[in-house]
């Protein structure tokens, strides 16, 4: 695990620069720091060493060093891939490192569908003079690319590449609207103009004389396409053994390392298999972290206390109280350089610290619940068809106005803040109903956010006004009549790859912890999406084959919990506690500003939240990383249009390739 950077181009002073970038990115390698530079290229790379911790030291070279090699991540099924290799090439290290350089003078960038893993590289041929830089098949970890004076550079996180600039690109209006609706920016984009990230899947050659070449290397899609069209085939039960099987592989491989490697463990059933299998396949004591809320209706720390007893885990719980979220709030904006609306990046946050001081490495259970249909938004658009079945009257006069009148609680995933969200979306297409029970805001409300007002009357629609997610899906036709197996593909590809991972990428880097999702292999993920959909969802039942799978390991009070997620008492600390600090921070007391926002559109989403007509904490808390974000990292100046921006095309997307 570890950060890299470097350029392509015609850069001075080549030693200075890749020595500044190197500092900026020590928390994601405090072990070791390595840099190279070849007169058109420059690679470097600071390590936080887990496998081969004395010899896997970076860049690394292969035998007639005309091949050099920068990778962030780790490749499960290295041991497997060495073997094979050891016949033809002499290794020099242990690392699995050195595994995808020789593979890559084997099968050049076709190398890429054998690996088994989390990674970003950045591979430099001397004898073809070009620059290779891929992503892995999910979006575990991040590539973020900039171009200034002819030269592109390439990091890890943003912070490297501002350095590289030397100066702060203007904001692009689109990707803040986008974030203001969803909560994060989609790939390719970011909140700065000329800054992309590599899209997952995806690599770019850069060589002189020619244009970049982007390619995809993988995608869900045609998987997921294949199992909207799946008949039963195999019987739940087969599946489930199957699952089961696949699971325990991926948790095994994913427990490799020299160095101590704990489980992340919630209340939940996801992270809760994890730990039985790791358990299961582990000759040592493993350590396991809980997060223990101050704030019962958050806490599930007893359950989770309940099954690491079980197991004969050594467990640690850490207390999550008003105090220490504050603390996590006010570090968030310099331990993160890209904002995050999702205000889970707190407990994270604190998390990952807490487990740095035992493990160097965490297993987590991202990826389940867009895999196998964990969220309840999935069970509202079956809801949707009874709903809208209703007579007009009685939805317009009734339902909708008792609903709207309903208080918002304070809890963790309430009823009525589950039910207005239904209600408030419910005759839209099935995208923007997605879009607006999954997001933030609707995308009226983030334009006025921005300083725009929508035309009086105006309707959301996926035909005339695609939201970002609509954008991203294109033409579903290839998914079928049913919506889901299309929204579970776009999850994946979307919340969990550039909201999910990157919170969990950041924070766990933070404090120089490497985190794993083990529901993330590839096989595991490919069975998944080829799986009927009835498999995942029947009736008010999610995670159907995953509950199967989990019977033979965890009790029945297990299977039958609902899902809560991961979250913060917002909705209670920004009426209590934390009003005069969110007053401050939204710039409503006049010592700060509102940045590239409107000052009445934030007033009355405050207004809004502090009336309790409507929990509007988790729109607040992204209002809040935003400008947070934007006073630590950007220049007070005002946004501009993507057309104005050359390396966009004149339609404002990306050339880099979407999935």
């Amino acid at each position: 695990m570890c950060g890299i950077f470097g350029f392509f181009g015609a850069e001075r002073e080549a030693s200075s620069l890749l020595a500044a970038m190197a500092a900026s990115l020590v928390h994601r390698g405090p072990d070791d720091e390595g840099c190279w530079t070849d007169g058109e290229v420059g690679l470097g790379n600071r390590r936080l060493a887990i496998v081969d911790v004395a010899h896997g030291r970076q860049p690394i070279w292969n035998e007639t060093e005309d091949l050099v090699l920068v990778m962030n991540g780790e490749i499960y099924n290295a041991p497997a891939l060495r073997a094979e290799l050891a016949v033809r090439h002499q290794f020099r290290t242990h690392s699995d490192t050195e595994v995808v350089l020789h593979l890559f003078e084997d099968e050049g960038v076709r190398c890429l569908e054998r690996l088994e893993g989390m990674f970003a590289l950045a591979l430099w041929d001397r004898r073809q003079r070009r620059l290779w830089l891929a992503r892995d098949r999910a979006g575990e970890k991040p590539l973020f690319l900039a171009r200034s004076g002819g030269t592109t550079y390439f990091a890890s996180e943003v912070r490297a590449l501002l350095v590289a600039l030397g100066e702060t690109p203007e904001l692009d209006r689109a990707a803040l609207q986008d974030y203001l609706t969803l909560g994060y920016v989609p790939a390719p984009r970011t909140l700065f103009l000329g800054i992309e990230k590599l899209p997952a899947g995806s690599s770019v050659i850069y060589q002189q004389g020619f244009p970049p070449r982007p390619s995809v290397w993988w995608s869900l899609r045609p998987f997921a396409a294949a199992g909207a069209r799946a008949e039963q085939g195999r019987s739940l039960a087969e599946n489930a053994r199957r699952l089961r099987e696949l699971l325990r592989g991926s948790v095994e491989r994913q427990l490799m390392g020299d160095v101590p490697v704990g489980i992340a463990l919630s209340g939940g059933l996801d992270s809760a298999l994890i730990a039985c299998h790791a358990a299961a396949v582990s000759a040592k004591p493993l350590r396991s972290f809980t997060l223990r809320f101050a704030d019962r209706s958050f806490d599930e720390s007893s359950h989770a206390r309940a099954l690491a007893e079980r197991l004969g885990l050594i467990h640690h719980e850490i207390v999550v109280d008003a105090e220490a979220l504050q603390f996590a709030a006010i570090q968030s904006a310099d331990r993160v350089d890209e904002p995050l609306g999702d205000p889970a990046l707190l407990p994270t946050l604190l998390l990952a610290q807490g487990a740095r001081s035992e493990v160097k490495v965490l297993l987590s259970g991202e990826g389940a619940d867009e895999l196998f249909a964990g969220y309840p938004t999935y069970l509202g658009h079956r809801a949707v068809r009874r709903y809208r079945a209703l007579p007009a009257w009685l939805r317009q006069r009734l339902i909708e106005p008792l609903v709207s009148g309903w208080p918002a609680s304070q809890k963790k995933v309430s009823l009525d803040y589950l039910l207005k969200r239904f209600v408030l979306a419910a005759d839209h297409a099935p995208v923007v109903r997605h879009e607006e029970w999954f997001g933030l805001l609707p995308q009226a409300r983030a334009a006025r956010l921005l300083g725009v007002d929508p035309p009086a009357g105006s309707q959301p629609s996926d035909l005339s006004d695609p939201g970002p997610l609509a954008r991203l899906l294109g033409d579903w036709s290839d998914f079928g009549s049913d919506p889901l197996p299309a929204l579970l593909y776009l999850d994946f590809v979307t919340y969990l790859g550039d909201g999910l991972l990157t919170k969990l990428d950041r924070a766990s880097m933070a404090h120089s912890l490497e985190s794993r999702a083990p529901f993330l292999a590839v096989g595991l993920v490919e069975f998944a999406a080829g799986l009927p959909i009835e498999q995942k969802v029947r009736g008010l039942e999610t995670k159907r084959v995953l509950r199967a799978a989990a019977a033979v390991d965890l009790p029945a009070s297990w299977l039958r919990r609902r899902k809560r997620g991961l979250s913060v008492p917002l909705a209670r600390l920004f009426r209590s506690e934390w009003r005069g600090w969110l007053d401050h921070e939204l710039g409503l007391t006049g010592d700060l500003d509102s940045g590239p926002l409107d000052p009445a559109a934030v007033r009355d989403l405050r207004d809004e939240h502090l009336s309790g007509r409507v929990d509007q904490s988790r729109a607040l808390w992204a209002v809040v990383s935003l400008l947070r974000w934007q006073r630590r990292w950007a220049v007070p100046r005002p946004p501009v249009f993507p057309s104005d921006c050359a390396r966009r095309r004149s339609d404002g997307t990306s050339a880099l390739p979407i999935r």
